[in-house]
């Protein structure tokens, strides 16, 4: 583990002066306060989004899961379902493009992962329904969120060892207490068309039994040319409510997707042409990626008074995907590049679950909600050996011209399970026991204050042996805190600051690194938050001063051959600062500004002292608009810009990727016809048609996207 000792002096001096506050806060009545009596365990069916996308209640925080926004002392955005559903969007690509804070990376479409940037760091893995998943986006389907929901920054009290740039969790739809029935057809771009049902309600008169099911399928050629994709979703969700206290709530899905004319990618820290077309594929035209998923979950919660509550969910998840890739480095001259295919078959088993029970009590004047609980994950990988021997197909070097994209078709293997057995080749758990107490002292100063025992067992084996590989084993535990103060001088403002640590498991090192397949250490890291929230008449207002310390992980030489090895330290400082909700009756706004200022310190190599990390951008601002004239009843017209500043793609920061902006427009016009609601939404997404890097391979083209709504 890494700790910085200069850091560490500043972080107990921060830990000091946040307890130093509530000590000398003046003692007062205590009268209602929204946190300690309000963590939604049970929940209604009957919720209704906030006028202009204004964030409400998020379930992001695990242990202080239900809280309202503005009483959390940690950024947070909160995309709901009906923002996904009028962006026009096929896939989280561009909801990260569109989500306030966040930069977007590398398209989901590459291998069905989706890439984002959070505080510099990219995020890796996600959360469903608050448990943590696999591989982020992977097997989610954007017609199944209700609500998408971003936290900045460390959540080492909240989940354990987790990722230290920030949770992103999808809480996926569930039943409604009305009935539902939406059908939607569209194109997502191309030829890509498709066909959404969304159906909901109860099964009784007395609203016991609730459902909620989707239903999508979709095909065709997309927006970018020799490039087509197919999906295919059922996700379905029944609860029952024995009690107005009580629910348990079961959810299933299954899914497929296949794209044919999968984008190349360069092999980071390597050398960038200028951005390239996005509308074109540069490689084999047969490669591919194709993921079939299958989800179960279920989740309990239990309010028999307003003392004590219990909530649990587990949820099971596997994910199946084979791939064919081109993956190379820019030749010189920088007019073509050369290339080797990749290829393989993994199955990911991702088990997860938590159980927490609340306790509110007084002591004196001074109130609190104590939550005892345990949460944690259990991830299995497992590679499909074909009859050679070899987990993976690996072919090349073949070279291929950027300007006239001339390459043949080459011969990929097609992965049959009949001619395959199943070795598993990596494990690894995550248990954590957290105990939290949510204090309130008087109406204006409160405080959150827990403990987070976190231990993280992997493991990876010889994929021919089954064998234990060298260092391929850790076992480690550690304790993270969170501290966290809140003062409110208005009802409408809240001021907080935050302490906070997180453990991260250290990296499995890569196929091409001299010391592939390695286990690296895990990592603590720390946060100070300073921020402050306010609602200024139906618009949510934020911002946040951060600071995150984390060791470094870099290749020793800065190629994809070295040696990969944790050295020095990153250091990430920034302000965040967000707008949303209805700026006017006719307006309403979801925007927001990250600038950062990161270095590398203390590495072993003197030439990376000072220098950025790689691929973080120094800065990022978004607006999305959305203006419905009174005078044009039904009509509402979007657009949106977002900024992604400059970002070095090397260790020595001689090489920069391109900032770059793009404009979406659009429109929608609900209107009732024949009795039911309808809406038809068109959207134009990369409007300007900007050409730009998505982390390591082309980005998403003009794409025009259009629908057709109607309730039943």
């Amino acid at each position: 583990m890494r700790m910085n000792k200069g850091h560490n002096v500043r972080s107990a001096l921060a830990l000091g002066v946040c307890l130093f506050a509530v000590a000398t806060a003046t003692a007062q009545e205590v009268q209602e306060r929204s946190s300690p009596d309000t963590v939604v365990v049970v929940g209604s069916r009957e919720a209704e989004p906030a006028a202009g996308y204004r964030p409400d209640v998020v379930t992001t925080t695990g242990p202080w899961g239900g809280r309202k926004v503005e009483d959390v002392p940690y950024t947070i955005t909160v995309l709901p379902s009906e923002f996904i559903e009028n962006s026009g969007a096929r896939n989280l690509d561009q909801l990260f493009a569109m989500t306030p804070l966040v930069q977007p990376g590398q398209s989901q479409d590459i291998n069905n992962i989706a890439q984002a940037t959070l505080r510099g760091f990219n995020v890796a893995r996600a959360y469903v329904n608050g448990v943590q998943n696999n591989n982020i986006g992977m097997g989610v389907f954007i017609e199944e969120i209700d609500q998408l929901e971003i936290l900045n920054g460390l959540s080492g009290f909240l989940y354990g060892a987790s990722p230290v740039g920030g949770v992103i969790n999808y809480q996926l739809k569930r039943p409604t207490a009305y009935d539902l029935r939406n059908l939607t057809i569209g194109n997502y771009g191309g030829e890509q068309y498709y066909a959404h049902a969304d159906i909901g309600g109860t099964f009784d008169a007395d609203g016991r039994f609730g459902y909620r099911l989707n239903l999508l399928t979709q095909d065709g050629d997309t927006q970018i040319d020799e490039q087509s994709l197919r999906r295919n979703m059922v996700s379905g969700s029944a609860d029952w409510r024995p009690t107005d206290d009580m629910v348990v709530e079961l959810f299933l899905s299954k899914k497929d997707f296949h794209l044919e004319g999968r984008q190349f990618q360069f092999f980071l820290g390597g050398n960038l042409p200028d951005p390239l077309d996005g509308s074109q594929i540069y490689a084999p035209r047969n490669t591919y990626v194709d993921v079939d998923s299958e989800e179960a979950g279920l989740r309990f919660a239990y309010e028999p008074s307003d003392a004590w509550a219990i909530r649990a969910a587990l949820s099971y998840k596997e994910d199946t995907r084979s791939m064919v890739y081109a993956i190379g480095n820019l030749l010189p001259g920088d007019t073509s590049y050369q290339f080797n295919l990749f290829g393989g078959r993994n199955a990911a088993e991702t088990q997860g679950g938590y159980i927490y029970a609340d306790h509110a009590f007084s002591t004196g004047p001074v109130r609190h909600r104590l939550t005892l609980g345990v949460n944690g994950y259990s991830y299995i990988n497992s590679l499909a050996i074909q009859a050679n021997g070899f987990p993976s197909f690996f072919d090349g070097p073949y070279t291929f011209d950027l300007a006239d994209r001339s390459v043949v078709d080459l011969a990929v293997p097609v992965w049959n399970l009949s001619d395959s057995r199943w070795v598993v080749n990596g494990r690894s758990k995550n248990i954590n026991v957290v105990v939290g107490d949510d204090i309130t002292f008087n109406p204006s100063w409160s405080m959150l204050i827990g403990a987070n025992l976190s231990k993280i067992r992997s493991e990876n084996f010889d994929f021919a042996t089954g064998a234990p590989l060298p260092n391929g084993l850790y076992d480690e535990s550690a304790v993270t805190p969170t501290v966290s103060v809140l003062y409110k001088p208005a009802a409408t403002v809240t001021t907080y600051a935050s302490y906070m640590e997180s453990l991260e498991p250290g990296s499995i090192v890569g196929p091409t690194f001299a010391n592939a397949n390695q286990i690296l250490g895990p990592l603590t890291s720390q946060q100070v938050e300073l921020g402050v929230k306010a609602t200024v008449s139906d618009i949510l207002l934020t911002a946040a001063l951060f600071q995150i310390d984390k060791a470094s992980e870099r290749s020793n030489d800065g190629t994809p051959t070295g040696t990969f090895v944790q050295d020095g330290l990153e250091v990430h400082r920034g302000i965040e600062v967000t707008a949303t909700g209805k700026a006017t009756d006719e307006l309403s706004i979801v925007a927001g500004l990250t600038v950062m200022d990161n270095e590398i310190r203390d590495s072993a190599d003197p030439a990376l002292e000072g220098k950025r990390p790689n691929g973080v951008a120094d800065s990022t601002v978004k607006l999305y608009a959305e203006y419905s004239p009174k005078a044009l009843a039904g009509w509402v017209f979007t657009s949106g810009i977002y900024f992604t500043g400059e970002a070095y793609q090397d260790p020595l920061n001689t090489r920069k990727i391109s900032s770059y902006a793009l404009l979406d427009l659009g429109a929608r016009y609900d209107a009732e016809l024949f009795g039911h609601d309808v809406v038809a939404r068109v959207n134009l997404l990369n409007a300007g048609d900007e050409r730009y890097w998505a982390a390591t391979s082309p980005g998403t083209p003009r794409t025009l996207t259009f629908s057709l709504s109607a309730g039943f």
